[in-house]
Parts: C-alpha cells; structure tokens; sequence
C-alpha cells in the first residue's frame, strides 16, 4: 500500500472517529449507570479504592476483571485526572488503536484499500463498538478484550508467537471470556496436527492465562461479594437459557432481533454483495480460529439466558464481531467497483446505524429506543 493510500485510510480513521466523538452523547457518571452502564458501578468502585481492595458490595464476576480498573484508578490519582475523565479518554484511544491493529491485520491479508475501507465503516460506525463506550466508558474492560483479541489476530497472521502472547495477556485480563482465545488457540492446533509440536508454547499460553485468572480470583476473593456465590454465577452463565421459563417471541426476540441491531448492516453486504464463500486455505488456521473463537463468543451471551443477559447481548455478542468481519472479506470476493447508487445506500445506511437513539444526539430513530 502506496503512502497516498495509508495516508488516505488514516484519514477515513480520524474522520469517522471525529464524526462518532461529535454526534455522541457524553453521560455524566450517574447517567451512565442508568443509561447502559450499570456494570461500570463495579469497575469504577475498583478505581476509586486502588491501590487498596475495593470496600463496596461487588458481583464476583466484575470483580475478577479488576486489572484494568485498578490500573486506571492508580493513573487516575498519578496524574490528578478524575476517574470518569480518565475512562473516557482511555476509551478513545483505545477505540484508534483497534482500528489501527486493524489496518495492520487487514494489510497482512493483503485486502484492498476499498475492503479496508469498508470493514473500517463496519467497525467504526457500528454503534455498539464505538457509541455505546464513548457514552459508558467505565466498561471499558470490553474495548480491552476488542483489543487484546485482534492482537491475538495480527500474531495468527504474522506468525509470530509473542504478539500472540501479548493479546493473550490483554484480553485475559479484561474478560474471562478470553477461554474462548485459548480454547480456539488449542484447538487450531489439533486440527493442524501441530500439537504436540507447539506443546512448549501451548504450556506457556495456558500457565499465562492461568496466572492471571489466578490473580483475578485472588482480588476478587478478598472484595464484598453479594449473597449469591460465585458457582452459582457461572452456572447461569452456562446453563441460565434452559432454566427460563420464557415464550417463543421472547427467545426469538433475544436470539434474533437484538444481535442483528450489531450484525444486520454485515449479513444485509453479504446477502447483496458477495453472496459466495469461498474458504482460502492458506489462512486455514486464522479461518478455524475466527470461527471457533467468535462462536464461543456469540454463543456464551446466550447461553446466561434472557433474564440475566437482557439486552446486553447485543453488546455481549458484538466481542465477537470484529473477528467476523475479517472472516468475511477474507473468505468471501466483493466487487472493488460499487454503483454510485450502492456507495449512496451504504452511506444512508451507516448513517442511520450509527444514529443509536440513546448514545448519539439524533433522535429519529426515538420509537425504537431501547
């Protein structure tokens, strides 16, 4: 890619971001935690208490994320930057170094700057990636996880062990969704037959994911947790969907309509524009490890039940929609040429995806507010 080109792509970046950070709602602390943020209550009593352990009443499962908040609230009282301030800034920066982690991936796989381009919309104007955090960014442990994730990616595609253990370490620390990241990783190389081969780096990626974890629970075993105990919570968090007692339109509604307010604009260009799968096998290994570790990931949301993931399984399933993107265009041909007409729709419907009734300022799309 030509520097015109680069500098072209940066441009789109810094554009878009702009464009996002300007039409944005910017919550106040409390109007977060009424208005999508509830969790960051957790995360932000995290912040407030460190270096000590947090003295308040938290759910064991936030708590074993205390990483990245406990970090947060240390720089916080370094710099004299007041914590909400700091998430937020955080939240920014780290929504530009996933696009730019990004552009470095979608190079590697060699896409075209219209690919890039457009998975950079799909991306950026998705308002459950970027909206939903600028306005909550005390859950700013999912940007990390988005993160840590596509770091992961880029060592999968570069081959180069380190960079993998670096997102590894990343996402680890943010989520324990990250088993997803190790399962997948393990299960790559059984189905390569690399197993046995790679056993040194495959030891040292589980004792990392292990030592961390370790470290999560010891934080959390020492905070004031609610009555209900910790198995009983990852219990629900497997088996809850099973335990409802819910109509079919509910489960449909959870199952189908929520997740499509994410996926919808990507499934709308595949169903009008590529229509064909065609698997390259020389990505083999980066394929298997999207499709195993974003199952995972959209799955696991569903799996807690309506009741205990709500309408967070929008944002829940959207950790997993990055990884999708580059599967699409990696695996599937779109013509470099659009209409004018089609480049029109897109911008219309970017537009209007983009146009979320609670985390930006326009308010068209209020009835469906939710």
């Amino acid at each position: 890619m030509t520097n015109v080109k680069d500098l072209s792509i940066f441009f789109l970046v810094t554009l878009s971001l702009l464009y996002i950070f300007f039409t944005n709602t910017h919550f106040n602390y409390e109007e977060s935690l009424l208005l999508g943020g509830a969790d960051g209550e957790s995360y932000f009593s995290i912040s407030f208490y460190a270096p000590e352990i947090s003295k308040v009443k938290i759910q064991p499962i936030h708590s074993e994320r205390f990483i990245f908040p406990y970090l947060i609230g240390m720089a916080s009282k370094i710099s004299e930057i007041k914590i909400f301030l700091l998430y937020k800034i955080l939240s920014v920066l780290l929504l530009f170094l996933i696009n730019l982690v990004f552009i470095q991936i979608s190079k590697k796989l060699r896409f075209s700057q219209f690919q890039i381009s457009l998975c950079l919309c799909l991306i950026n104007f998705n308002p459950y990636i970027t909206r939903f955090y600028i306005s909550n960014p005390t859950i700013i442990t999912d940007l990390f996880f988005h993160l840590g994730l596509l770091i992961c990616i880029l060592g999968i595609v570069e081959k180069k062990n380190f960079i993998l253990l670096i997102g590894l370490i990343i996402a680890v620390a943010a989520r324990q969704s990250a088993i997803a990241i190790l399962i997948s990783l393990m299960f790559v190389d059984l189905i390569n037959k690399n197993f046995i081969s790679k056993l040194k780096v495959n030891l040292l990626f589980v004792s990392v994911f292990l030592a961390i974890f370790s470290l999560n629970l010891y934080y959390s075993s020492h905070t004031i947790s609610y009555d209900n105990e910790r198995s009983s919570q990852y219990i629900i968090t497997v088996f809850g969907l099973f335990i409802e007692n819910k109509n079919f339109l509910e489960i449909i509604h959870f199952l189908i309509f929520l997740p499509a307010l994410s996926f919808g604009p990507l499934f709308l260009i595949y169903i009008f524009k590529i229509r064909k799968i065609g698997f390259r096998n020389q990505f083999s290994t980066l394929n298997i490890f999207i499709l195993t570790c974003s199952t995972m990931l959209i799955i696991q949301p569903f799996l807690s039940g309506i009741e205990v993931t709500g309408r967070n399984a929008i944002r829940l399933t959207t950790l997993g929609y990055i990884p999708i993107v580059i599967f699409f265009f990696l695996n599937m041909p779109i013509s470099k040429i659009f209409p004018k007409w089609q480049l029109a729709f897109l911008a219309i419907l970017f537009f209007i995806w983009s146009s979320h009734p609670t985390f930006s300022i326009y308010t068209f799309l209020e009835y469906l507010k939710f």
